[in-house]
């Protein structure tokens, strides 16, 4: 199955993927409907049936697509010799945001996988498919050191969320709108803000 998608056309795999993460995304897995994702994706039923076996084949194979894409391209194109926590933010924010615009419901399904799980279970989730990823990002050869000493960390790592998640939200909006991504501009206009955050943040 895997390998037969690899080898379709990529625009045509993107709009079957695209539109089986919206109905997901937006009714759950009870209520999604395969009609309305064959209809999204312009293929016949029977296409679909060609590729998945039934809908929870097809719901395994996106659960395990999104988190390996995550996984793959975080590995792949983050700068692990980075040592500026901002400039490590800003690739990971500039890699989700390359993501997001080619999958828009990528991360809102990747939320309803972990809706119904405690903590532990979320920690195990994610430690089952990329063990220690999670801290390597933030972690991995970042000077702590460069951050003022008498600052409260916890309350300034969620001001610093909180402006990249709202800015996230916005870009998206955007670029869904123009049905462009134009990399430099948006790196530039990202580089502005985590300007403002180590001027605040750094000593």
């Amino acid at each position: 199955m895997e390998e037969i998608l690899k080898n379709m056309d990529e625009a045509k795999r993107d709009r079957i993927i695209n539109a089986a993460l919206e109905e997901f995304a937006d009714h759950g897995f009870k209520k999604a409907s395969t009609n309305n994702i064959v209809k999204n994706a312009g293929i016949s039923k029977g296409l679909l049936f060609h590729y998945f076996e039934n809908k929870e084949s097809l719901y395994e194979y996106l659960e395990k697509y999104v988190v390996n894409t995550v996984i793959e391209t975080l590995e792949n194109e983050i700068d692990w010799e980075e040592t500026d926590f901002f400039n490590r933010l800003m690739q990971v924010a500039m890699i989700k945001g390359r993501l997001t615009y080619r999958f828009p419901k990528m991360f809102e399904f990747f939320t309803t996988i972990l809706s119904d799980k405690s903590l532990d279970e979320i920690y195990a989730y994610r430690e089952d498919f990329a063990p220690g990823l999670l801290e390597k990002v933030y972690v991995h050869n970042i000077d702590y050191s460069r951050f003022k000493p008498d600052i409260d960390m916890e309350r300034t790592m969620k001001i610093i969320n909180w402006v990249i998640e709202k800015y996230s939200m916005e870009l998206l909006d955007k670029l869904l709108q123009k049905k462009t991504y134009d990399y430099d501009a948006i790196t530039a206009d990202f580089e502005e803000y985590m300007k403002i955050l180590k001027k605040a943040f750094y000593k």
